[in-house]
């Protein structure tokens, strides 16, 4: 019988489950989902405890950065999800750019914890960050994959492509050859 998953929008109430889900390191060297939402000096700066102290304030106010999922109850992973403009990274990036003026909400970051890792829950993750997304005015949400094949768990920090071609997103454009836009339209009258 499958695990079962639940997921709940990040709040002060899973904080606790966020720090036992990243560890000490922040998930990956310090980061405390921070690269893509801070400018990369500050980003670097921050490594050494300014991430986790600025990640720890997001979640403890109005802020919903993003979604944790459980299996069995157990924290088992995290999905980074906002508005574009909450990540200027992804302003600033070459192959990010945006596309279009369309309002979207951003998946920039998905961390499944080690012992939870090949058993479906990134697909699980981004299904939930649909049903997140349905619960906010925004219609559309963009994320930004990586579609190489034998990658490292470490850089495959914003989700491999096939998770998200099988939950229903689509390639909406491609500035390098392994990083694709992806976009998922809630309404679906994009065709």
């Amino acid at each position: 019988m499958p695990a079962e998953f639940t997921w709940r929008p990040a709040s002060s109430r899973q904080w606790e489950d966020i720090e036992q889900l990243f560890g000490e390191r922040g998930a990956c060297g310090g980061c405390w989902c921070n690269f893509w939402r801070m400018p990369r000096k500050d980003y670097t700066a921050g490594k050494t405890g300014a991430n986790h102290a600025r990640f720890k304030e997001w979640i403890e106010g109005d802020r919903i950065p993003g979604i944790v999922g459980y299996l069995e109850g157990e924290p088992a992973a995290w999905l980074s999800i906002e508005p574009r403009e909450a990540f200027v990274g992804l302003a600033n990036s070459r192959i990010f750019r945006p596309i279009d003026e369309q309002p979207v909400l951003s998946i920039s970051c998905l961390f499944v914890r080690r012992d939870f890792r090949g058993k479906g829950v990134s697909k699980k993750l981004i299904a939930a960050a649909i049903e997140y997304a349905k619960t906010t005015p925004y219609r559309i949400i963009e994320a930004y994959p990586t579609q190489t094949p034998s990658l490292p768990d470490a850089f495959a920090w914003q989700g491999i492509w096939s998770a998200f071609d099988q939950t229903g997103f689509v390639e909406v454009a491609r500035r390098s050859e392994k990083r694709p836009m992806m976009r998922y339209y809630l309404d679906q009258k994009h065709v």
